[in-house]
């Protein structure tokens, strides 16, 4: 999600601390900065756009890092504001960071909440990444409700209520993508994530025994429409890629691809792409791996946002 709806999500949060939201109220500004902080990983852009999304909704999206920037920012607002208590001020600060790693999860980019035990980017996938109900219920919460406890019973109960009708959606859609298919033994897997922009759509990757089907399902009709079909292949270099920088990165940054191998005859390159997101008639997220007639590593190539964006990244048997 945006930091914007981060820091909104952080305001409504700060409301059930009973303190009025004014820019003089620590606790109110713990808790949106906190909400917002996780977002500090943009530095690595300094470094490119690879760095950033190699290490984007890492460290500091884990509990231990979320913790260390909670400290931080609470330490300094206690110097300002000496009537509250360090102690108080962390706490709706924590809650606002814990809040952003919390809705990041729930999104199909997820976060690797347990560094540094686990590099496991942990997903949901019920949540589009910016999700307009998300965005009206905390703003229901600043100007709903006075008294803190009814305040919070009933916006918790809403929020469960939109996810489990979430949830529904997408074992319902689902339940229809399985029976669409004829040969349901040939399905290994189907992955359901949150559609770009309507609430009511619902991306899918269908993984057979030969092939990966990529498309879209309307919810209320349950219309389904296919983008891609990829048929799947075998090739000895898909292995050998894995092992090299950029194949074990990619294999980090998304759970579902696919890779085509194109044999030029002097050269093989495979062409890997990130299943997960597609956009204007094309996906996201690709990467370029070139081999030599000798199969030998040439060069590899992240692909960020778009087949035109290329960054060469150095690999050790590159020498």
């Amino acid at each position: 999600m945006d930091p914007i709806t981060h820091g909104i999500i952080g305001l409504g949060l700060s409301t059930l601390s009973g303190e009025p939201i004014n820019i003089t109220n620590p606790l109110m500004l713990g808790s949106v900065i906190g909400a917002m902080s996780p977002d500090i990983d943009i530095v690595f852009r300094l470094k490119g756009q690879y760095e950033y999304l190699k290490h984007h909704r890492g460290m500091t999206h884990s509990i231990f890092g979320i913790g260390f920037i909670s400290l931080v920012i609470s330490a300094a607002l206690s110097l300002i504001f000496r009537d509250y208590s360090f102690f108080r001020i962390f706490i709706w600060t924590f809650l606002g960071s814990l809040s952003h790693s919390v809705f990041d999860m729930l999104n199909s980019y997820g976060a690797r909440f347990l560094l540094p035990f686990t590099k496991r980017k942990f997903s949901a996938s019920l949540l589009m990444l910016f999700d307009p109900f998300i965005i009206f219920l905390p703003v229901g919460m600043v100007f709903l409700f006075k008294d803190t406890v009814i305040k919070g019973i009933v916006f918790s109960l809403i929020f469960v209520v939109y996810l489990l009708f979430r949830i529904h959606m997408r074992s319902s859609v689902t339940k229809v993508l399985y029976n669409s298919f004829k040969d349901k033994n040939s399905i290994k897997r189907i992955n359901i994530l949150p559609s770009f922009f309507n609430p009511l759509k619902w991306d899918f990757i269908v993984e057979t025994k030969g092939s990966n089907i990529v498309g879209q399902v309307y919810y209320l009709n349950k219309n389904i429409t296919i983008r891609k079909k990829f048929k799947k292949t075998n090739h000895k270099l898909i292995k050998q890629f894995d092992k090299t920088e950029l194949g074990r990165y990619f294999s980090e940054f998304t759970p579902i691809k696919h890779i085509k191998v194109i044999d030029k005859g002097e050269e093989i390159i495979l062409r890997v792409i990130d299943l997960r997101y597609y956009l204007r008639d094309e996906f996201m997220h690709h990467a370029t791996a070139v081999y030599n007639f000798e199969k030998k590593i040439v060069k590899t190539i992240f692909h960020p946002y778009s087949l035109k964006r290329e960054i060469l990244v150095e690999e050790r048997e590159i020498a």
